[in-house]
């Protein structure tokens, strides 16, 4: 069989200098994740939030693969709760080449306590350029577009009520071009107190 590589491939192939490049980056993003959780943690939402004990919000954790639909990924999942009976969950993440996701994931019984709250935050988050995932059977899609998010502004207040009684998670966020990448730490913590905030009003 004659498998032919293109110029383009044959060029990867030939760069070693990449991978070092690659390294150095994914470390200095990881070093920026770790600088928003301490930034998160030192915000004012952050501070005055009534968390259930359960829910980790001194460590943190971050997460990196190499096939997220082919590309690698970073995540932070800062403050989490990972369990059967439901999730609470602010997660970000970084698709190489693509851009930054911030999303706000509850489920089970947080998105029961928390509902009401978001319902009646409906409005203010049309003015926020906020996301919101729009696929019921499965959670996890990460990336802001269609088909898995749209803008929120494109939805009614009551699609968005029929939408929280039919499923049993929500995730709503924003999202960064990789050209603001030196805004991490800002966007993050600026979107965590938004969605935080509207959450503290039901704590």
């Amino acid at each position: 069989m004659d498998i032919v590589f293109s110029k383009e491939e044959q060029n990867v192939i030939k760069n070693a200098d990449f991978f070092y490049h690659k390294k150095t980056a994914v470390d200095k993003i990881i070093a920026r994740l770790n600088g928003l959780k301490g930034n998160i943690k030192t915000s004012t939402v952050f501070q005055n939030f009534h968390f259930l004990p359960e829910i980790d919000i001194d460590l943190g954790k971050i997460s990196k693969g190499e096939n997220y639909k082919g590309l690698p990924y970073l995540i932070l999942d800062f403050p989490r709760f990972f369990h059967p009976k439901g999730i609470f969950a602010y997660r970000v993440m970084f698709w190489w080449g693509r851009g930054f996701y911030f999303t706000l994931h509850l489920s089970g019984v947080f998105l029961d306590f928390y509902k009401k709250a978001l319902i009646d935050a409906f409005e203010s988050l049309k003015e926020q350029e906020i996301f919101l995932y729009q696929n019921k059977n499965d959670e996890w899609q990460h990336e802001m577009e269609m088909p898995y998010f749209q803008l929120i502004d494109d939805c009614s207040k009551s699609d968005f009520e029929k939408w929280l009684d039919e499923v049993n998670f929500i995730k709503i966020g924003q999202k960064m071009p990789l050209e603001r990448l030196s805004e991490l730490e800002n966007f993050g913590v600026n979107t965590f107190e938004l969605l935080f905030d509207i959450l503290k009003r039901q704590s």
